[in-house]
């Protein structure tokens, strides 16, 4: 069965059940103005927005920041206070990660009018909240296609979706004498997982993760399925469980990355450390 929010016939019919009693110049100013939203979110910043519909409206968020809300009441515009036009009908909303802005209360009869003098502002704001961090999970798992399929339908061009971000990959070691090689080897045959390995501090839940082990290379891959935390009496160490633990076999050895990406650093501060060196943690690809 199809999920209705997939679905342009739906879209099409919310957004109308929206405007059923304003002129016909109100509906079109919005879908070309979220249409514009959407590009310009799309040129910029790709994986850090997503449409929501709901049974009574649609709302975009940029980053983790309700930027555009299409509800019975009106329309609710995030924009850049400083470059707001004069008499803009500001409404209180702020958002912590949207420093500088404020949503605008228009009517639905006032879209046609107010719309094209917002779009500046709108979209300095939008700049603004997908800057600060990357959207949340949810809002990107949760964009809703049918309405970018409905609008392509409407403008007759095509719409686009958000870009699905690449996982961040992250290098952590291992030891033979204290045991790592043997644990990752009955994890990965078992198919659990451990609760803490030390990592980065900067490892998310989801993101991949590859096990560097000395003498053999790249040994295994995983991922974490939490966050980075201090490690209980163990100074500037963190560590993330990880799951979906799988040997790489034959392991890479170090030869073999310094060959076919020359340029790592990481492979080369390796090959420069002794071996009681070997514990210390870095981060692959930025």
């Amino acid at each position: 069965m199809l999920n209705w929010r997939s679905d342009p016939t739906a879209a099409r019919q919310i957004v109308e059940s929206v405007f059923e009693a304003t002129p016909a110049s109100a509906k079109e100013s919005y879908c070309k103005f979220l249409a514009a939203s959407i590009r310009y979110l799309s040129r910029h910043w790709p994986a850090r927005w997503g449409v929501t519909l709901y049974k009574n409206g649609v709302r975009l968020n940029a980053s983790w920041v309700e930027s555009l809300v299409l509800h019975p009441g009106g329309l609710r515009v995030l924009v850049d206070k400083k470059a707001a036009p004069p008499h803009t009908n500001f409404d209180g909303r702020t958002y912590r990660y949207a420093p500088g802005c404020e949503t605008a209360a228009i009517p639905l009869s006032e879209l046609s009018r107010s719309l094209p003098r917002l779009i500046g502002s709108h979209h300095k704001a939008l700049a603004i909240a997908a800057s600060q961090r990357p959207a949340h999970r949810n809002i990107l798992s949760g964009h809703s296609t049918g309405v970018t399929r409905w609008l392509s339908q409407v403008l007759r061009r095509n719409v686009s979706n958000p870009a699905t971000p690449q996982r961040p990959l992250h290098i952590v070691q291992g030891g033979i004498q204290n045991g790592d090689k043997a644990r990752l080897e009955r994890l990965a045959l078992s198919g659990r997982r451990t609760h803490s390995w030390v990592a980065p501090k900067t490892v998310a839940t989801g993101d991949e993760i590859v096990v560097y082990i000395g003498g053999f290379g790249f040994f295994a891959t995983a991922r974490a399925e939490s966050e980075a935390k201090p490690r209980a009496g163990w100074k500037n160490r963190y560590g993330a469980g990880l799951n979906s633990i799988a040997l790489i076999d034959p392991p890479i050895s170090l030869a073999a990355i310094r060959r076919h990406i020359p340029d790592l650093e990481w492979a080369k501060y390796l090959a420069a450390s002794r071996p009681h060196r070997l514990r210390h943690q870095t981060k692959f690809g930025g």
